[in-house]
């Protein structure tokens, strides 16, 4: 927890440059939930193993967002930002059963969020160039 009260004592440019953040600013990145960012942000919180109430219960809100016909909701060809909330949330250990007994999804869709859980995003180097 030492390391969490040094890093909210730097300025949010100080942060950015040294690439740390804290639970706040987590929490802000996901709140804004485009796509792009989401994906980063999502990856950034598996990569780190950050298991926080806070942000658990954010992604969970942004599981829900599976809508087909918003633009703003797509990641890539049929997922979704909420398919991607879930995946993360698998990746956190967080069992598949609490997450599809908390959203209400149809088969179609149970298959994409264990499929977005197995892909290579998990596990692909990203860099500026490429993410």
């Amino acid at each position: 927890m030492d390391k969490m009260n040094e890093i909210a004592k730097m300025s949010k440019k100080e942060r950015l440059k040294k690439n740390v953040y804290t639970i706040e600013d987590i929490l802000e990145y996901l709140g804004r939930w485009r796509s792009t960012g989401l994906a980063l942000v999502c990856r950034f919180i598996v990569d780190e193993g950050i298991k926080d109430e806070n942000v658990e219960k954010k992604l969970f809100e942004i599981s829900d967002r599976l809508d087909q016909s918003r633009l703003e909701h797509k990641v890539y060809a049929a997922y979704r930002v909420g398919h991607l909330a879930m995946s993360t949330l698998i990746k956190l250990g967080i069992t598949e059963e609490e997450i599809f007994k908390q959203i209400a999804l149809d088969d179609f869709d149970k298959q994409l969020v264990l499929d977005f859980t197995g892909s290579d995003f998990w596990e692909c180097e990203l860099n500026e160039q490429n993410g």
